[in-house]
């Protein structure tokens, strides 16, 4: 994920250019000429996502750009759309998984946020758990910090559990 915020009101044409000239630089422009950036954090990230690229293959890496303005989305001039649409097809065609161009303005940012929000909800409920001594119907499964527990439960209460409504947890 790339990300190219901008504290403006809009989406400027010029700024899709510099995000399309970024790109140049992580994804076509020959390791010789990485050595005259005068970004070094730049430099580092391009080698970062190179190295990313060799290992995985380019046909293997989801590629996701954003601009992100306070700006309203639904109010892209054409020529900024012209920009993008020359930067979507470039990209698109260069063998990657995909490919994503998309502008996060304004009322993005606030669905973001509130998407967040969601994966913050919990729902608390004893399901009753349906157990067969002769097969193995309740299994625990860990890696790293993530623990699962597999089991066989009544479609009527999954229903249950469906139609409850979550809480939202506290983030203290």
């Amino acid at each position: 994920m790339i990300i190219q915020a901008k504290k403006t009101d809009g989406f400027s044409s010029n700024v899709a250019i510099q995000i399309r000239n970024g790109l140049d630089w992580i994804f076509e422009r020959p390791k010789t000429e990485l050595q005259g950036l005068k970004n070094p954090a730049f430099q580092a990230k391009i080698e970062e996502i190179r190295a990313l690229r060799t290992v995985y293959g380019a046909s293997n890496l989801v590629v996701k750009v954003y601009h992100v303005t306070n700006g309203d989305r639904s109010s892209l001039s054409p020529e900024y759309l012209e920009e993008a649409k020359v930067l979507q097809d470039k990209y698109c065609g260069l063998g990657f998984d995909s490919f994503v161009f998309a502008q996060l303005g304004a009322h993005e940012l606030i669905e973001v946020l509130n998407e967040g929000a969601k994966a913050k909800r919990t729902i608390n409920l004893a399901l009753p758990i349906l157990y067969d001594i002769n097969r193995a119907s309740v299994m625990e499964f860990s890696q790293g910090d993530t623990k699962s527990f597999v089991c066989t439960v009544a479609g009527a209460e999954l229903a249950k559990a469906a139609a409850t409504t979550p809480r939202i947890l506290s983030s203290t």
